[in-house]
């Protein structure tokens, strides 16, 4: 067996890895650098099989040019690795590839003066060739510019590593992909020195291929497919500015250390301000002592017409009087809205109970109050009066006007009615042409009074129907008034209704008084 057998078998089974993960990685398109990706294992293929086609070409004019081939993808592969881990760690092409066309340049001067080294000697000072088994295997002198292109190229890798390390520590935090980034790093490191032929068990030979073959296979099964590279990270600035809520850190001064985008624009300041600025010269209407409570604690202001919540969270529960956060939700929308509801609500409550024509009680809520001022008489004494009246011939109206011109008179006479009642009065409307008023702490006489000048301005008031014609309506009233020596207090309605019955039968547009 020839002592190059083990190291063909070893390019080409790294020529065979290499090709395997590139196949599978055709279906990683959730991973983000896809295309550095396929880049880097573009060039770690062609390595490969340049190796492999060095140890089975015995033309010494071949092998150097498979030298330079190699050579021009050990220049690609460590910007690859650089581009993939940047286009992860930032979650965008552009300044990735911005940055590796950036340190490209380098690349691309290490490869022209491959390109040029009979001229000068810089890359490589010499070539040989010695003898493995009958096969004259080409080796060269490293020169300067090539000690340099290898530091170059461990710096690109060995960055690209600890930058998708990091990435991996700021999001899912498992041990395993953590130790494969470390083993990528050793392989890569340790492969890649023997290329300086310290400890190479045959000259002319290297571990390098193999090397990137084993490190791309950890990254292909031990952190891709399982799904760990899928993490999209998200910078910290990102998650604070897309927030819609205001977030505001301050220290145990109450100076703004750091803010979000809406914070910024709610505390009415910049970038630039922070911590330079008092939270206490910008809102004063927080009751800063309060904030210092070990627990979350939640207040409500107004800033600029806005109405804010604002939850305050100590940093450190067990140190409430350090650093703090203060989190701006902005809820005037749902204060509007609440405030509407309660209009409507409001709305609603006045039309159960109101009269829809002429805006007066309706007769529930008319009986409603009288139950309640007839329990007031029973318990603290006083009087209470109550006032019925009823227009004279309005079926008359109606039947020569029209409906529209009755119910024009009907809104005059319940204007005529809130005009003659206090406050604490009660006016309704109790039927078609029917009215009554609930007098509280109201005497017989009182009530009669305000019946007779009811009735007088009731007899004046005018009302003109459509075609201009003027017209006067009568009422007849009946006064009923009770105390707590009245013997029957919850029949005051009914007798009120039996006095304006005599009223009507005496011969209407009068008074009377109930014998309670």
């Amino acid at each position: 067996m020839s002592p190059l057998s083990p190291w063909i078998l070893l390019q080409l089974l790294s020529l065979l890895i290499l090709s395997g993960i590139y196949i599978a990685s055709g279906n990683n398109r959730s991973v983000p650098g896809q295309a550095a990706l396929r880049l880097l294992l573009t060039s770690a293929i062609v390595w490969a099989g340049a190796k492999l086609l060095l140890l089975l070409l015995p033309s010494v004019r071949a092998q150097l040019l498979l030298h330079f081939i190699a050579f021009c993808c050990a220049s690609i592969a460590p910007l690859a690795w650089l581009g993939f881990a940047l286009a992860y760690g930032t979650q965008r092409q552009r300044p990735a590839r911005s940055v590796v066309n950036s340190i490209g340049v380098l690349s691309l001067l290490f490869v022209s003066a491959a390109a040029t080294n009979p001229w000068h000697g810089l890359m490589w000072a010499e070539f040989a060739t010695v003898d493995v088994a009958g096969h004259p295997l080409l080796t060269a002198t490293f020169g300067p510019l090539y000690l340099l292109h290898f530091a170059y190229s461990t710096l690109l890798i060995l960055s690209a590593i600890t930058i998708i390390a990091y990435v991996l520590g700021q999001t899912v935090r498992p041990l395993r992909p953590l130790l494969m980034a470390i083993g990528i790093a050793a392989t890569i490191g340790l492969s890649a020195s023997t290329e300086l032929r310290p400890w190479t068990l045959q000259p002319g030979l290297d571990l390098v291929a193999p090397g990137y073959a084993l490190a791309l296979l950890l990254l292909q099964e031990g952190m891709i497919r399982p799904g760990y590279l899928n993490n999209r990270r998200i910078a910290r600035d990102q998650i604070m500015d897309i927030l819609s809520d205001g977030v505001l850190v301050l220290n145990a001064d109450g100076i703004i250390v750091d803010a979000n985008a809406s914070g910024l624009a709610i505390a009415g300041m910049t970038k630039s301000e922070l911590n330079q600025r008092n939270i206490k010269d910008i809102i004063t209407t927080i009751p800063f002592d309060a904030m210092n409570a070990r627990q979350r604690r939640s207040v409500e202001l107004t800033l600029d017409d806005k109405a804010f919540e604002v939850n305050a969270n100590p940093l450190n529960p067990d140190e409430p009087g350090l650093d703090k956060v203060l989190v701006f939700r902005d809820v005037t929308r749902r204060r509007k809205q609440e405030y509407q509801l309660k209009q409507m609500q409001q709305e609603l409550e006045q039309l159960a109970h109101t009269d829809p024509l002429t805006r007066l009680c309706n007769r529930r809520i008319f009986m409603t109050r009288l139950d309640e001022e007839v329990e007031r008489v029973r318990r603290h004494g006083s009087a209470l009066s109550v006032i019925l009246f009823d227009l004279d011939h309005f079926k008359a109206v109606n039947d020569t006007h029209g409906h529209d011109t009755g119910d024009r008179v009907l809104k005059t006479v319940a204007q005529v009615a809130e005009q003659h009642i206090r406050v604490t009065d009660v006016a309704a409307r109790i039927g078609g042409e029917e009215f009554a008023l609930l007098l509280p702490e109201t005497a017989q006489e009182g009530a009669i009074q305000l019946a007779n000048r009811l009735r007088e301005a009731i007899q004046q008031a005018n009302t003109v129907d459509s075609g201009g014609q003027t017209i006067q309506v009568t009422a007849s009233i009946g006064v009923a008034t009770v105390g707590r020596s009245s013997r029957v207090l919850a029949d005051v309605l009914k007798q009120a209704d039996e006095a304006l019955y005599d009223a009507k039968h005496l011969g209407r547009n009068r008074v009377c008084i109930a014998e309670v």
